[in-house]
């Protein structure tokens, strides 16, 4: 008898645990389904005073509710082209998280923005200094634009606006 209560017991230990495994998976589904993963891709350009160079924005956005993720690389292209010639990765003169990328409060440029040229030859990019890992060139492929990053440490921001206060 002692036997037959013991395979009972087991069986219902069994059954439970399934269950339950299966209320995990139908929830997570539920939750996956509601919240996808996918990538999302805004791409923005920035052409210069004369339109000669064009600076391409790109930020990927995805993850989902699990694993949340915002990337942003930054181009320097001929003008000329345009983007109907997808950059490649020697034009890429900033790649690191969205964090890093400081939208530019450039004076009497209106909205704030991720780049800003001084002139066709002049890109300006404000950088956040946050210890975020980022990749940075001075210059872009061809070497007729250089450009400058201005670095924003994120103290003097926090000091700016309570003093605004």
């Amino acid at each position: 008898m002692q036997i037959g209560a013991i395979v009972r017991g087991t069986v219902c230990v069994i059954g439970a645990v399934t269950l339950l495994a299966l209320a995990i998976v139908t929830v997570v589904v539920a939750v996956v389904a509601r919240f996808p993963m996918g990538e999302d891709v805004i791409v923005k350009s920035y052409p210069s005073p004369t339109a000669a160079m064009t600076a391409i924005v790109e930020t990927r956005v995805g993850g989902g509710a699990f694993s949340p993720y915002c990337v942003s690389r930054i181009f320097v292209i001929d003008g000329k082209i345009g983007i109907k010639k997808l950059p490649e990765a020697g034009d890429t003169i900033f790649s690191g998280d969205c964090d890093a990328l400081a939208e530019g409060d450039f004076a009497g440029a209106g909205p704030s923005l991720p780049v800003r040229w001084d002139s066709d030859a002049v890109l300006r990019i404000p950088i956040r200094r946050d210890g975020t890992p980022i990749t940075l060139r001075g210059r872009d492929r061809t070497g007729r634009v250089a450009i400058a990053f201005v670095f924003e440490d994120p103290s003097s921001r926090a000091a700016s606006a309570a003093a605004r206060r």
